[in-house]
């Protein structure tokens, strides 16, 4: 008798009442139900790999669609809060269903499934990131750095997708404002500050095409290392000089400096 060892079991569905009723047309094939109780087919299928592969390469793809859709139906309930301390502290005020969202929303995030998330290099997938770092805080971005994806969120930015590299955006200013001074060296060492420079630029991009998605990119980087919570007050300005000894030498005019300067010296105008 073959017997059947289930490794993992998810389920994830929208919140009740939260969508309308759908009527789906019966085919020839649904005949034969009408004469049987109610059952529950299931389809086995060879996996000729290891158990161990399976687990390190299917298993996060699947823990990544099942935290997408977890996400994505409680953001739309308003059912998770993004505030939580690191470790995932609640506020005092919370009550026990906001507690049990949030620890709904660390399951499954490891270090395998976020290799996964951004090896998928899609902006639906990646786009998902900057929610879980603005969550978890300084563990996620530890281990995004200690596993070397900073290069990959970066290169990111490139992409001809734009809904991808309006995702890799939101990853650097996630990873700005809470990482600590070695996450942002090594972004800034990986040219990140030309590359944004080059964006917001815009060169042969309509408004329609780019929507403004990279407008004053470079300060916003800035201004999110300044008011962010992992750098020391010296270190940050450290930083904003460093910033801004790349843009001189990025910039393609002594207006083009002036302007993205001053962005960064008294922020950018709304």
């Amino acid at each position: 008798m073959v017997q059947v060892k289930i490794l993992k079991q998810s389920e994830v569905a929208p919140p009740p009442c939260s969508l309308p009723s759908t009527i789906i047309p019966l085919t020839f094939f649904d005949i034969p139900s009408f004469y049987c109780n109610p059952i529950r087919c299931i389809f086995f299928y060879d996996f000729p790999h290891p158990t161990h592969h399976f687990l390190q390469t299917a298993l996060p793809i699947l823990n990544i669609r099942d935290l997408v859709d977890t996400l994505h139906d409680q953001q739309q309930q308003q059912q998770v809060k993004f505030g939580a301390g690191e470790g995932g502290s609640c506020d005092d005020n919370s009550s026990d269903g906001e507690v049990q969202q949030e620890r709904v929303c660390r399951v499954g995030v490891d270090g395998p499934t976020i290799k996964a998330l951004i090896a998928m290099a899609s902006g639906c997938f990646v786009h998902v990131l900057p929610l879980l770092i603005r969550f978890i805080r300084s563990p996620l971005v530890d281990e995004i750095l200690c596993n070397s994806e900073i290069p990959k969120i970066v290169g990111f930015l490139r992409s001809s997708d734009l809904g991808l590299g309006v995702a890799a955006l939101d990853c650097v200013l996630e990873l700005g404002y809470i990482g600590r001074m070695e996450v942002v060296e090594a972004m800034l060492k990986i040219d990140l500050v030309e590359i944004l420079m080059d964006l917001q630029r815009e060169e042969g991009c309509c408004e329609s095409d780019c929507d403004f998605a990279f407008e004053c990119c470079v300060s916003r980087f800035a201004i999110q290392v300044e008011v962010g919570e992992g750098l020391s007050g010296e270190e940050k300005r450290e930083v904003k000089s460093e910033i801004l000894r790349i843009v001189k030498e990025a910039s393609q005019s002594e207006a083009e400096f002036a302007t993205v300067s001053v962005e960064i010296l008294w922020g950018s105008s709304p």
